[in-house]
């Protein structure tokens, strides 16, 4: 059973060398970079192996179709210890598609073409043509490998070329099956393309866009102003600075503090009027000079020496009037 895929000496060792390895993190990093539907056909009856793979397969050549040589499904067969092989997937007689090793992982069918191929068997003997029901969901096989992992629309030849090649292109450094899947099913491969492009070739599931109500809008507005006052509010701060809250609120108090004196020296520097007993008593200079001395902001201090130079203007500008009672110069 499954003759193409026997190899003389210790298949481990010889992929050991084929195969880069990569330790538990980096496969972790690289899987998770795969997208979830690149991973498993959706039409596949999963059956994962727990042995006989690599590490992670993130390029693609294209598929390489291989023969049974038996019938029936061979994941017994691939998960017997002795045995050291395994597939991607596999197509019964009837169509049906089966899965055992993820698309994002490195399976062993190919030996040195393991690494940039993925894999499929199929059902049958090498002198035996594919069934219709087999080259249809090879097809539709394809048609998945085109969307998730680039496979063109190609014959492969040779293990530099790209998209639906067979075991034997690869020669021995392949395992040396020159006469895997056979010429007749080898031959079937163009009737494959075709089929794949009888049919529009379907894209990745995008998320449909859902217009937000009014209470959904308002539940995004609420989290995003709790957000920002934990920013503000509630988040650590380096040692010896200031929150940025507590500095916003003294910057605000400040501000409001330094307005007040101002206005109280704009008014104490009006035309002097008479005050009575329960007026406060006016600014003096001494006053004036607390104020500026008590401001840490440069701006009201400016603002007050811009008023302060407005009133002496005024108080410095020539008199255009008559003095009362008398005759003009």
């Amino acid at each position: 059973m499954l003759t193409c895929y026997q190899h003389d000496g210790d298949i481990r060792t010889v992929l050991a060398r084929l195969v880069p390895s990569a330790g538990p993190a980096e496969m972790l990093r690289a899987a998770t970079a795969i997208p979830a539907g690149a991973q498993w056909h959706p039409d596949a009856v999963r059956e994962p192996l727990t042995q006989d793979m690599g590490g992670v397969l993130t390029y693609s050549r294209g598929l390489v179709l291989h023969v049974q040589a038996g019938n029936n499904d061979p994941v017994g067969w691939f998960g017997r210890a002795d045995v050291q092989a395994s597939s991607h997937w596999w197509v019964s007689k009837t169509g049906r598609l089966i899965q055992y090793v993820p698309a994002g992982r490195v399976a062993w069918a190919q030996a040195g073409g393991n690494s940039s191929w993925h894999s499929v068997e199929t059902e049958g003997l090498p002198d035996e043509a594919l069934t219709g029901a087999q080259l249809a969901t090879l097809a539709v096989l394809y048609r998945w490998g085109r969307v998730w992992w680039g496979w063109p629309l190609t014959l492969a030849e040779s293990p530099t070329g790209s998209g639906l090649g067979w075991h034997g292109m690869g020669g021995t450094p392949w395992g040396g099956h020159f006469d895997c899947p056979g010429e007749t099913r080898k031959g079937q491969r163009a009737a494959i393309l075709a089929l794949v492009q009888t049919t529009p070739t379907p894209t990745p599931p995008e998320e449909d866009d859902v217009p937000l109500t009014d209470a959904d809008a308002d539940k995004v507005a609420k989290a995003t102003i709790s957000r920002l006052q934990s920013l503000v509010w509630d988040d650590p701060h380096p040692p010896n600075q200031p929150h940025v809250g507590a500095l916003i609120r003294r910057t605000y108090e400040m501000t409001g503090d330094t307005l007040g004196r101002v206005t109280a020296i704009q008014t104490a520097s009006a035309t002097p009027a008479a005050r009575t007993a329960s007026e406060p008593p006016p600014v003096t200079v001494d006053d004036v000079l607390a104020g500026i001395a008590a401001t840490t902001d440069n701006r009201p201090l400016l603002d007050i020496l811009r008023a302060v130079t407005a009133r002496l203007a005024e108080l410095a500008a020539p008199s255009t009037s008559a003095p009362t009672g008398g005759t003009p110069a």
